[in-house]
């Protein structure tokens, strides 16, 4: 059958090459051809399809988009080095994500000429980058009810809500924008109609092979005064670890910051090439849904059952990339038990369960998205609302019909509600503003947790934000 090939076309483009391969059959029937012939005829049309999915779907993710001032990274020897594509910068396959750092302005030179295997000192970077490769994604149901992804080789059990399974990925290019229903029942297998590529991968009216995701909450040039930061946008942001997240700034002011990264005159030395905005929640579901893959920590075989979740950060001092060394608890001995570069206690807290992953997304500060109800501005900071690309817009208040009267599929809402009995709370007219991961005294803190700001887009001494990048 066609379906077992899995072709990642648009289920539009896909409809009118059925309907083209109907219509040919019938006039092939009314001219009578030898059914031999008409049999060669239509398994050719069967090869074309096929052979344009194998064309633009790929068991390898999309090569990164780089700036010139970034440079590639991996990790060896507790040490971050500068690296390419030909010395291990990246396998998806074993939790390997790609990493990206800049530097400070006065080493940009150095280490851009520098050879490969280099030592980046950390002193020396000031922003560090994951990238989320363009995929499609697909939510199993095992009883044929509830869909909480399928069992098999990563879950030898039947998933549950509690604990649940694989979310199956495809890698893509631009050319395939999957607009299924982002769901199948396992027994069935996986039909072409039920991919979806997810909104994050579109930018207004750019479709990107990928995004680049702050690797950590984000933090300030001046991380130790008061609430890491404060409500201002006179500091410029980093992007590291181990030091406090940079809380109590609101929506609109985080956005800007987000912002300054890549404007003009900027100091990490982004060109006009690059766009960097406070990230949206579809943004935040396209990592989540990676991450409870088989490329993300679901797949990671150093972890079992409850540990398949993300690690909780319950540094009560907003310590960026802390871990607890467990997922969400009530346990009240807060503080940092293990830095981000402990193998397995600390990079458990990690999308991937290895030092290449994203960090703070369960626990740590809450953070602000950009997605909004019905684009209120309330106590953002806003006097008006940005460009519809910079934000998520939801018409209800209600997950089930929050996108124009539908799920809000790929957002990590309603298609993954209370996974691993992470908290949720979805935005009103009152409380417009949305946010995501939960905060280090929370017990339903999680990488699936989403909840709406009581200061409704105001200052919050929980709350934090991070950053994503777009080479567009």
């Amino acid at each position: 059958m066609l379906n077992n090939k899995g072709f990642a076309i648009s289920t539009v483009l896909y409809s009118l090459l059925i309907m083209a391969t109907l219509v040919l059959f019938l006039l092939i029937g009314n001219f009578q051809f030898e059914r031999n012939s008409t049999s060669d005829f239509v398994n050719n049309i069967v090869n074309e399809l096929n052979n344009y999915a194998d064309n633009h779907v790929s068991n390898s993710p999309a090569v990164p988009s780089m700036d010139s001032n970034m440079i590639a990274v991996r990790y060896e020897a507790n040490n971050w080095i500068k690296t390419n594509a030909n010395d291990g910068w990246y396998d998806y396959d074993n939790g390997i994500w790609a990493n990206a750092v800049t530097v400070s302005s006065s080493t940009r030179a150095t280490y851009q000429t520098a050879a490969i295997g280099t030592v980046i000192d950390m002193n020396d970077i000031e922003t560090m980058w994951v990238w989320i490769p363009r995929y499609s994604y697909t939510i199993g149901s095992e009883d044929g009810t509830n869909y909480y992804g399928k069992k098999g080789t990563f879950l030898d059990k039947n998933p549950t809500q509690a604990l649940p399974g694989e979310i199956d990925i495809r890698f893509v290019d631009t050319t395939v924008k999957d607009r299924g229903d982002g769901r199948y029942k396992v027994s069935e297998g996986i039909n072409s109609t039920d991919w979806y590529t997810p909104d994050a991968f579109t930018f207004g009216n750019k479709e990107l092979t990928g995004i680049w995701v702050g690797k950590f909450e984000t933090s300030s040039s001046n991380p130790y005064i008061s609430y890491g930061g404060g409500n201002t946008t006179t500091l410029d942001a980093l992007i590291k670890p181990n030091v406090p997240s940079w809380r109590n700034i609101n929506v609109s002011k985080a956005f800007n910051v987000a912002l300054k990264i890549s404007g003009s005159g900027n100091r990490y030395g982004f060109n006009n090439t690059v766009d960097t905005h406070l990230m949206k929640n579809s943004e935040w579901g396209a990592v989540a849904y990676l991450s409870q893959s088989r490329y993300g920590k679901l797949g990671n075989v150093y972890y079992s059952n409850k540990n398949k979740e993300v690690y909780q950060n319950k540094s009560n001092q907003y310590i960026t990339g802390c871990s607890y060394g467990s997922p969400s608890n009530a346990n009240t001995d807060y503080g940092c038990q293990y830095t981000y570069d402990v193998d397995i206690n600390g990079t458990g807290a990690s999308t991937t369960g290895t030092i290449y992953g994203i960090y703070d997304m369960s626990g740590g500060a809450i953070e602000y998205v950009m997605g909004s109800y019905n684009g209120i501005v309330a106590n953002s900071g806003f006097t008006s609302m940005p460009a519809q690309e910079y934000y998520d817009r939801y018409t209800t208040n209600n997950a089930a019909t929050a996108c124009n009267g539908k799920s809000c599929l790929s957002y990590a809402l309603l298609e993954t509600e209370k996974w691993y009995g992470d908290a949720q709370l979805f935005v009103s007219s009152t409380y417009p503003w949305q946010m995501r991961g939960g905060h280090w005294a929370s017990s339903g803190s999680g990488l699936f947790y989403y909840g709406y700001s009581n200061y409704a887009g105001n200052v919050d001494s929980y709350g934090s934000f991070r950053v994503v990048l777009n080479v567009i």
